[in-house]
């Protein structure tokens, strides 16, 4: 979209092992002054960057923990990535625990995904009758961050798509 926005490269490299990488003087790749952030919505990373300079980990709520998850695992900001998987575990029901479990797996978080196996045996039936349970119809072939994330910007959004389940169901991964 073109948006600029300003930060300290030593507030970045503080908090993330990528943006450390990124600004060493003796990668060959250096960053410039400006540092383009291709496939980023602009409000979820100004939370990345707020997050950076306050480590307010109430930023970490409905509209923003998935979001913010996926930013923490892809520049390594382990402290938020704990703070986005708490908030997940303890925000987890029986209508998003499906979905719940696909980012766990995706992000390697393991009490999440240890939560929400749980919730799945002890709710099934309310999960059964969840829209993110839904029809099962032909698989897709691969699910990956960049084809789920999308369709899962929060975790208010509920049900995952039903082609997405359908192929984590065949391939055995919800269990």
């Amino acid at each position: 979209c073109g948006a600029t926005r300003g930060a300290h490269r030593c507030v970045l490299a503080l908090h993330s092992p990528v943006f450390r990488r990124l600004f060493d003087p003796s990668n060959p790749m250096v960053a410039g002054a400006t540092v383009p952030l291709v496939g980023k919505a602009v409000g979820e990373f100004e939370l990345l960057l707020e997050y950076f300079y306050s480590s307010d980990a109430t930023l970490v709520r409905d509209e923003s923990a998935v979001a913010l998850l996926a930013l923490a695992e892809e520049y390594q900001v382990g402290a938020l990535k704990k703070e986005c998987e708490a908030w997940l575990v303890d925000h987890v029901d029986a209508e998003q625990a499906v979905d719940c479990l696909l980012l766990a797996q995706m992000y390697n978080c393991a009490a999440l995904e240890a939560t929400t196996r749980d919730l799945l045996v002890k709710e099934f039936e309310g999960v059964a009758q969840s829209d993110g349970f839904g029809a099962r119809p032909p698989p897709v072939h691969h699910v990956s961050p960049q084809n789920l994330t999308p369709r899962l910007p929060y975790i208010s959004t509920g049900a995952l798509p039903p082609e997405l389940l359908a192929d984590a169901l065949q391939r055995d991964e919800l269990c």
